[in-house]
This record gives structure tokens, sequence and C-alpha cells, in this order.
């Protein structure tokens, strides 16, 4: 997936979790979604010619060599030590903005889940060679891709709305 397509899916995810999951918390949405659009890059520090990975080339190229691209940094267990050290490591970051913890984690995941949408999919139980990707989306351009991204951002920001017109346009039809 494209830099611009994993940006727009990010924006999707954190829409979608300023909507329905962060209600107790006190979030910044400025600094989540900042944070989010960051952290939406960082996993394809595994590729060279990605955005991060032209920054940080030799990294980049390190880490291509010995896990290759698509593997270590789109699995469980870098999300699951990303979730550690963000939440659980109190003494690393016990000062950091909940809304920084939030935007990180939900980038990172945001891109794993958008490279589901692909036909390739993701070794998200690396080391073990086990591909997922989503069912029915087999998205084979860029293109394809941007379309698919921004009617997921449309739906995040206006399906509520949508639903309340569908109700009151046919509030004898109880199909919603």
């Amino acid at each position: 997936m494209s830099f611009n397509n994993h940006l727009i899916f990010s924006l999707f995810c954190c829409i979608i979790f300023i909507k329905y999951f962060c209600l107790k918390y006190n979030i910044n949405l400025l600094i989540l979604i900042l944070f989010s659009l960051f952290s939406s890059l960082l996993p394809d520090i595994d590729h060279i010619n990605s955005f991060i990975g032209n920054k940080f080339k030799n990294i980049s190229y390190f880490i291509y060599k010995i896990f290759g691209h698509r593997t270590i940094t789109h699995s469980l267990i870098i999300l699951y030590l990303l979730y550690i050290l963000i939440f659980n490591i109190k003494f690393l970051f016990y000062n950091i903005s909940i809304s920084i913890k939030y935007g990180v984690f939900i980038g990172y995941l945001s891109h794993i889940l958008a490279d589901m949408l692909t036909i390739k999919g993701i070794n998200f139980f690396w080391p073990f060679k086990i591909y997922f990707k989503f069912p029915y989306f087999n998205i084979k351009n860029r293109k394809l891709e941007y379309y698919i991204c921004l009617f997921l951002l449309f739906l995040s920001i206006f399906l509520e709305n949508i639903i309340c017109i569908l109700k009151i346009l046919f509030k004898n039809i109880y199909l919603i």
C-alpha cells in the first residue's frame, strides 16, 4: 500500500477510535491524529524505497536483509511488544500523554490492517510463513486502494448521519 493510502487509512482508524472507544479518556485529538499519521509509516522501515525507509536507509537495509519486507515489522510480535512498551513499562513512558500513546499504537496497527487489504497480505504470525489478508479483498492497484481508503474514511465520518437519515426516511421499515 502506498504512503498516501496508509495516511488515509490511519485517519480512518483514528476516527473510529475517537467515535467509539475514547469516551473515558482525556484525549487531545490533534496529537492523537498527528502521532497516528506518523506511526502509520513506521512498519515500512523494512523497505528501503518507502518514505520512512528512505529516511533511515542503513536501518532499513539492515532490517530488510535480515528479515525481509512485511515480516517482523508487520507481525503480532512487534505489535505486542509495542503495546507492552507504550502502555505497561511505566518508568519509560510515565509522563507521555495518553494521546501520544494511543496515537502511536493506532497508527502502527492501522498500517498492519491496511496491508491486510492488499493481495499479498502480511506475515502476521512471523516467523511462521502464514500470510493473512482480509477475505474478498484482492486490491491489485494503488488507485483502487486509494478509493477504498477514501470510502472507508467517508463512512467513518458520515455513517451515523446516513443511518439517521435512512431511519427518518424509512421509519416504518426496521432493517436498520
